[in-house]
């Protein structure tokens, strides 16, 4: 797919930087436009919306790969030389295209099953690898294996060293040996896999602008570092607000004994005028300020009261604002490597939305690719070897889940 240079290739540029760093929803079209170098309305004018532009973009990236794989499908050579010019095809892709293995991995995470437009230009990419292993299986050229799984793992091994190059090891398979599949000797089986890890994204409980990014992709983190940190305006003058409100609340409550005293003498100076007021020996004037000194003390005395009430409702105004604050606040919670950054000290982030992603690098796995005439012989539990390239010894492990 070719587009002509201008407006319409920087759209498609900057689109495919912004998506890969900040997701679909975090790529505003403002932001895009403004990459590109570009009017507001560039994006409809071209595309019609955000969202062709987004399915462009895919659809370019896999049209792109789809081109290079078949390509070197269709060389010269036997199948194990063509299959390695297809490794070198990938890695080609990546490198010309850094940011498109994190794109399709958060399309996916995220989203889903990519757009039809896109899924056409990308399924020439099995089509191709599949056509071939079965050619190289009928020249004898291949050991027979199942040519789908050859292929899904031929892909996802580049896709992941592609990914997490720069922050962990990975268990490199390269070229025809990837073909090897499961061999059984005796009562040992052998498969191949990948060290994989898990990824946790970080984000705010609470909305507010991100002031300060302590951590970049590559960083290390240990639990309990501080990795990024917003601010809402206005919230400190809140917070102070409503701790002075709290204190002059409390304050109230040591009124209560006083009043208490004040409302019980008026009703005992009303009680002991009531006789008095019969008899005659105090006017209704005066009968009349005692009533009112009474009801006066006993309406105080109410209010007194009611502010016990008051400063349990101030406390807890100010822990609910601290608590935003606190909240805005974002821990790694475990030790790892900081993958990908989702913001940038500045934007404005809703509560919820991720603003690292962390790999749990201390606590890898294994996946492993076990044919289906070997998978009777699992059972999770089951102890296993593992033996990484680049190392001298081998590590213990277990089997933890079999896929269905």
């Amino acid at each position: 797919m070719k587009y002509a240079n201008g407006t319409k290739q920087r759209l498609l540029e900057a689109g495919r930087k912004l998506f890969s760093d900040n997701g679909f929803d975090g790529a505003s079209v403002r932001a895009i436009t403004q990459a590109a170098r570009a009017n507001l309305g560039a994006v409809t004018y071209h595309f019609g919306s955000k969202e062709a532009l987004y399915t462009a973009v895919l659809e370019r990236l896999f049209a792109s790969l789809a081109d290079r794989v078949t390509a070197a499908a269709a060389g010269p050579g036997p199948a194990p030389r063509r299959l390695g010019a297809i490794v070198s095809a990938f890695f080609a892709f990546f490198k010309q295209y850094p940011e498109a293995p994190r794109l399709m991995i958060r399309h996916l995470a995220s989203v889903g099953v990519p757009p039809e437009a896109a899924v056409r230009q990308f399924r020439r990419v099995p089509e191709a690898i599949i056509n071939l292993v079965r050619a190289g299986q009928a020249r004898g050229e291949l050991r027979a294996v199942e040519p789908l799984l050859a292929t899904f793992t031929l892909v996802s091994q580049a896709v992941w060293f592609a990914v997490v190059r720069h922050t962990i090891a990975v268990l490199a398979l390269a070229g025809v040996a990837l073909l090897a599949g499961c061999r059984s000797r005796g009562d040992t089986l052998r498969v191949t896999g990948t060290v994989e890890i898990r990824e946790l994204q970080l984000a705010p409980l609470a909305s507010g602008r991100l002031s300060r990014l302590l951590k970049d992709e590559g960083d290390t983190v240990h639990r309990g570092d501080t990795i990024a940190t917003l601010e809402q305006p206005g919230l400190e003058a809140l917070i102070s607000q409503r701790r002075e409100q709290a204190q002059a609340a409390a304050a109230r409550t040591a009124e209560i004994a006083a009043a208490v005293a004040d409302s019980q003498r008026a009703a005992n100076d009303l009680r002991r005028a009531v006789p008095l007021h019969q008899s005659g020996v105090i006017s209704e004037q005066q009968y009349e300020n005692l009533e009112a000194t009474a009801a006066a003390a006993a309406a105080r005395l109410q209010a007194v009261r009611a502010a016990t009430r008051d400063s349990a409702a101030a406390r807890a105004g100010l822990l609910v604002t601290e608590s935003v604050r606190d909240q805005l606040i974002v821990i790694a919670p475990e030790d790892g490597v900081v993958l990908t950054r989702f913001a940038h000290p500045g934007e404005a982030l809703s509560a919820g939305a991720p603003v690292v992603s962390v790999g749990l690098v201390r606590r890898p796995w294994i996946r492993a690719y076990v044919g289906e005439p070997f998978i009777a012989r699992l059972k999770v539990g089951q102890s296993v070897t593992v033996r990484l390239d680049g190392y001298d010894r081998s590590f213990a492990g277990r089997v933890v889940e079999i896929a269905s």
